[in-house]
């Protein structure tokens, strides 16, 4: 964690059941904390009354009942300082046509060498089987024991796509089109330029 940004030190909670509550005050709650300047400011606007609404007070009451219960300190600080950290991240799998299925498996085809662009919805429910497996044990998975187990499977994958060098030759091949009198060495022929007929309005 030490290469991370401490501002990008989050809490993620996914669930797949939304509601009014979840979708609107909770949400609100953590963007007032993250937009707030202070812990003071923060609860002082939760605080009020005819701004934050009764939702909102006992998510934030609930939330600092949890904390200090998992041994956080009982301090606005730091109750409020773990709020602007966290997220809420909702998911529409119980729904009919779930978006965020149909998104993952758009992401699987991609994810696929070309040959096997049909086991996209195959792969998707072996990550998700994978998911809950390690989720139920509190584990982790690297990416390269990610892509051990896929291999596993017979899946075969697209294979890491390296934008970096055609970038690089990109810019290369445009820095060369902008000096029509670009010499060896790399810098422009000033004699070339001074015998152009428009006497160097070209470039």
């Amino acid at each position: 964690m030490g290469s991370v940004p401490e501002d990008r030190h989050l809490l993620g909670i996914a669930t797949q059941r939304t509601s009014r509550k979840i979708s609107g005050a909770y949400q609100d709650v953590l963007k007032w904390a993250r937009t707030a300047d202070s812990a003071t400011a923060f609860f002082n606007r939760i605080g009020a009354k005819g701004v934050a609404s009764k939702d909102m007070r006992d998510f934030v009451a609930t939330t600092r009942k949890h904390l200090i219960a998992g041994g956080i300190a009982d301090d606005d600080h730091a109750i409020w300082s773990l709020l602007r950290r966290m997220l809420i991240l909702e998911f529409d799998f119980e729904a009919t046509v779930p978006i965020a299925r149909t998104y993952g498996q758009a992401l699987a085809r991609v994810a696929l060498a070309d040959e096997d662009v049909a086991l996209a919805e195959a792969l998707w429910s072996r990550l998700t089987d994978l998911s809950i497996k390690t989720g139920t044990t509190g584990g982790k998975i690297d990416r390269d024991s990610l892509r051990a187990d896929l291999a596993e499977a017979g899946f075969r994958l697209a294979g890491d796509r390296d934008y970096g060098p055609a970038r690089a030759r990109l810019a290369e091949l445009a820095q060369n089109y902008a000096c029509p009198y670009r010499n060896e060495r790399g810098g422009c022929d000033l004699a070339a330029i001074r015998s152009c007929r428009c006497g160097g309005r070209c470039i």
